[in-house]
């Protein structure tokens, strides 16, 4: 074999190997995504809710509950290892009970960047939704993503997560009490 083969075969073994181990670290060490974490999405949604049933008028108000569908966008490592960032869709919305019907009360639908600590709640960000709603998105959420999140702002898609909550509603034990309730 001549020195020529030799030394090009040497290259092409190098950057064999070389593309593996890149390929090892970019799945591992520099990849940003979780996959082992899907409950921190009903983490997330959790605690959405919680602070939406703080800010409602009708919180204290009989048959007072809320409902939400989600969808999921990753999670990410976040600034230190015990920090994970989850980006979810929630479209959310209260209900409560007068006069033995079901009425509407508070809700809303976002995308949301939300920081754990520790699988603990930390805080939660939504773009604003003024004039530069698609900026705010590419500045809150990471490049992989925020088309995503821009394309999912769709009729379609939050009818179906409307009609997920309408569900829920119907089957909520409580409110099928009263519906029930009414027929007879």
């Amino acid at each position: 074999m001549s020195i020529k083969k030799k030394v090009c075969l040497i290259i092409v073994i190098i950057l064999l190997v070389a593309s593996i181990v890149g390929i090892i670290l970019k799945n591992t060490i520099f990849n940003p995504w979780v996959t082992n974490k899907d409950y921190l999405y009903e983490a997330a949604v959790n605690a959405i809710i919680a602070e939406e049933k703080e800010k409602s008028p009708d919180r204290n108000v009989s048959g007072f509950h809320t409902f939400a569908s989600f969808h999921r966008f990753g999670v990410q490592k976040g600034s230190n290892s015990s920090e994970k960032i989850v980006y979810v869709w929630i479209n959310y919305q209260s209900y409560y009970v007068e006069s033995d019907q079901i009425w509407k009360s508070t809700g809303g639908s976002h995308p949301y960047k939300v920081t754990f600590s520790n699988d603990e709640f930390v805080k939660y960000e939504i773009p604003n939704s003024g004039g530069n709603y698609q900026n705010e998105i590419r500045n809150l959420f990471p490049d992989k993503i925020e088309e995503d999140i821009i394309n999912y702002n769709s009729p379609e898609n939050l009818r179906n997560m409307s009609d997920d909550i309408k569900n829920q509603v119907n089957n909520y034990e409580e409110y099928e009490k009263i519906i029930n309730k009414e027929k007879e």
